[in-house]
């Protein structure tokens, strides 16, 4: 089986959530971590043949650190591009590495009496609720017809590991942390939980539904702003979009060939697409009727879901790396190509990137502080394209955050409005003197819980 994942799965719902496997006779799967050659830790040399330690990742974080202080973001992209690729690299089982990594609900579920990686297991894909709603200016808006989507989030071994020893996965945990910080009254700094292990990662990705016959019109970011240098935009979602794309299923449509299709609202002259530009997988009988559950009475048997975004984060520098990719028809033009690295492979060269290695620089696209997001999520937020992921993981506290008095409405415990630049919650700020930091991770605030409270 090659890239293109058609394999045959079931689903089981679980929590609201949904969890596919294998069918019975699917070949088991082992955890697949990023193999060597792929610059994890940062500058590693594995012609020693030895696997990195602890001392290696710290030698990382300084050379990426000292990029970043020399300002140096083609050798930071490079890296980006890297570590990409060893993610996504094809695994004996057929499909990407990262797909072999331990999916939230059963992280967040607590330690099996197996670990999971010491046998092999069915290939498992979890999947979460669409989001049904943009968010405007005004507050919700209604999704377009046909853009409804779905998210999963995994973790590699290490984050497992240190949720499971940390006991992360207990919201008792955190509040006894609260209580004895309060009593013992640290500097504000020090009020974190244990920091993450080095070598952790966290994935969260975006699926959207294509129609197993005819064209599935999906829109295209082409970054092309209505005002580029405005210190404020409003909320862009796709329906906002200029442009779109075609995608068919069959192959039938040449590449390329101008054809009316319906996008948003309305219909547009589209380019048309094949299938095996995204990374997919096909509806089947056996989880039709729980994918109607997640996506929408829309799916039926013959269906694909296509990855349209894909976000990393490693703990190889103490703020994190956010890594965000999305899906383009024209993957190899402008800044968001540069610096790819050739180990970028198959399928994946058809994905754009984005990272981010510091809240402030390199200077966002209005001149101001550093804007790093994925069109396919962060753009349907008020400032959305002037967000920064890791000054929006810093709000990962517990308690939340409070609403903003002037907030969009809605505010998504506590991470609204979507900011960017090391001075909207710094580690001095006094909100946090009564406050635990989780680590830059949301994950740890909401899913030991069924609220964020």
């Amino acid at each position: 089986m090659g890239q293109t994942m058609n394999a045959f799965f079931k689903g089981l719902a679980l929590g609201g959530l949904l969890i596919f496997t294998h069918s019975a006779n699917a070949q088991n799967t082992l955890y697949r971590p990023i193999p060597p050659g792929f610059d994890f830790p940062a500058g590693y040399d594995f012609s020693s043949g030895k696997p990195p330690g602890p001392a290696d990742f710290d030698n990382g974080e300084k050379r990426l650190l000292q990029f970043l202080q020399q300002n140096n973001f083609g050798e930071l992209r490079r890296h980006g591009w890297e570590v990409f690729a060893g993610l996504t690299q094809q695994a004996p089982e057929g499909h990407a590495n990262w797909e072999s990594w331990f999916i939230a609900e059963q992280v967040f579920a607590g330690p099996t009496p197996a670990p999971l990686s010491d046998q092999p297991r069915s290939f498992k894909r979890s999947l979460e609720p669409p989001r049904k709603l943009g968010i405007g200016l005004g507050g919700p808006v209604a999704l377009a017809p046909g853009q409804s989507f779905a998210f999963s989030v995994l973790f590699n071994q290490p984050a497992r590991d240190h949720i499971w020893t940390e006991r992360l996965f207990e919201r008792a945990t955190v509040v006894n942390l609260l209580s004895n910080l309060n009593q013992t009254n640290p500097p504000i700094e020090k009020r974190t939980i244990k920091d993450f292990p080095r070598d952790s990662i966290a994935l969260k990705v975006s699926w959207r539904h294509i129609k197993r016959s005819g064209l599935t019109a999906i829109p295209v970011w082409d970054n092309d702003l209505p005002n580029p240098t405005a210190p404020v935009l409003p909320a862009l979602p796709e329906i906002t979009w200029k442009r779109c794309v075609a995608v068919d299923p069959t192959g039938a449509k040449p590449e390329g060939e101008v054809v009316l299709a319906q996008c948003g609202f309305e219909q547009r002259p589209s380019s048309v697409v094949h299938l095996n530009r995204f990374y997919n997988f096909q509806v089947d009988n056996q989880n039709v009727a729980v994918l109607k559950s997640v996506i929408g009475d829309e799916v039926n048997v013959g269906d694909y879901l296509v990855l349209v975004a894909f976000h990393y984060t490693t703990k190889e520098i103490p703020e994190w790396i956010w890594g965000t990719f999305w899906w383009h028809d024209k993957p190899t033009n402008g800044e968001f190509a540069s610096d790819r690295s050739p180990k970028v492979t198959g399928v994946w060269k058809n994905y754009l990137m984005d990272v981010g290695y510091s809240r402030d620089v390199p200077a966002g696209g209005d001149g101001k502080a550093n804007d790093i997001m994925n069109p396919y999520i962060e753009a349907r937020f008020p400032n959305g394209v002037r967000s920064n992921c890791m000054t929006c993981h810093a709000r990962a506290v517990f308690p939340r955050l409070p609403p903003e008095p002037n907030g969009p409405g809605q505010d998504i415990c506590g991470a609204l409005p979507v900011t960017r630049g090391s001075s909207d919650l710094p580690s001095s700020d006094p909100r946090l003197s009564t406050r635990v930091r989780l680590d830059f991770l949301w994950s740890v605030l909401l899913r030991p819980a069924e609220t964020c409270n």
